[in-house]
């Protein structure tokens, strides 16, 4: 929604959580500032409040949109509340934490402050807004893609599968996520090792890295899947890999939405992912949510079953007819701006 914006006359400046260059980083530094948050121990530490405080005493801002949940968010909207922030939005992207006692308790103190020092609310789902808002009013907000990048091409996907050195007729498995614990790998990665019982032509690959990349590599290690199984890590032509892939895979416990889905039907992929996933995601026929009780068996036997004759290109169109496409909604998060700046009330 960037670009619209811009071009609509906005201003922005970013606030970011750590010092990483981007992409996207050197894109936005040219219409507005870049900020960085100091990195202390604690996030709730005088540096940090220290910071935000500044920030909103050099700027005059109109709006300020949280994105991230948990202490930097309260911080921020706190500090925006005070400065008079007239629109202090708060976006959730995830339905709260159920990982764990402690993550449900932080969500449940975070969220709350969140909400509450907010005056609108926005979530990438209803799933996500229901859990994070309650009762609250909050409006949905697409995650939107260019659907027609990751359109299915025949040519990425035989160069992709030659330099895996994979023939047409072997059944790729493939993942897009980050390796922790809400994507829930290690389940994925049972999956697969019940499928190579089915089929023996079977290769999985993840694409992604996070904290739990050693602990699944030891996993691939001691299950003997280092023939069949490949971490590629962070790639910037996802949507060349989507091509190469004969299903998606990725049994999240939670998800706020999980744009992957729809970046995979896009190319005409069958997904499989879990009840934890919203039902917004079943955008096409392709979108299969499977209850993670019914174990890495049934799972596998559901996999084993894609029908990789149909035509991928046909599933491109529909996800645009679903509101997906950024070509035709890219004007959606202005009109929420300019909507939200006219009716305020600090």
């Amino acid at each position: 929604y960037y670009d619209n914006l811009i071009e609509n006359g906005f201003y922005i400046d970013f606030l970011l959580t750590a010092d990483d260059e981007s992409q996207w980083r050197s894109c936005v530094s040219q219409k507005g500032n870049v900020y960085v948050l100091p990195k202390t121990k604690i996030k709730y530490s005088k540096e940090v409040k220290n910071t935000i405080h500044t920030l909103f005493q050099m700027n005059n801002y109109s709006a300020v949109h949280v994105n991230i949940p948990g202490p930097y968010g309260a911080l921020i909207l706190k500090f925006a509340k005070r400065s008079k922030v007239g629109l202090r939005i708060y976006h959730s992207h995830n339905p709260q934490n159920s990982l764990s006692l402690r993550g449900k308790l932080t969500s449940l103190v975070f969220d709350f402050l969140c909400r509450n020092r907010a005056n609108s609310l926005l979530a990438c789902s209803g799933a996500a807004g229901k859990s994070s808002f309650r009762n609250k009013r909050f409006t949905t907000l697409k995650n939107c893609i260019d659907v027609n990048f990751f359109k299915f091409n025949l040519e990425a996907r035989d160069k992709i599968r030659h330099s895996l050195g994979l023939g047409e007729k072997t059944f790729l498995v493939g993942s897009v996520g980050r390796l922790d614990q809400q994507k829930n790998p290690i389940f994925a990665l049972e999956c697969f090792k019940e499928l190579l019982k089915i089929r023996k032509d079977a290769y999985y690959i993840w694409l992604g890295t996070g904290k739990m990349k050693e602990e699944v590599e030891k996993y691939v290690k001691a299950n003997n899947l280092e023939k069949t199984v490949l971490l590629v890590g962070i790639k910037d032509d996802v949507n060349e890999w989507y091509s190469a892939m004969d299903c998606f895979l990725l049994p999240s416990v939670f998800e706020g939405l999980g744009i992957v889905y729809i970046e995979a039907q896009a190319s005409g992929l069958e997904c499989f992912g879990s009840t934890g996933v919203p039902s917004e995601t079943e955008i096409t026929s392709l979108m299969r949510r499977l209850d993670i009780a019914l174990g890495a068996r049934f799972w596998a036997q559901a996999i084993s079953e894609t029908n990789t004759a149909r035509k991928r290109l046909a599933f491109n169109h529909q996800v645009k007819e679903a509101g997906y496409d950024i070509a035709s909604e890219n004007g959606a998060l202005t009109n929420f701006y300019v909507s939200e700046l006219e009716n305020v009330k600090v």
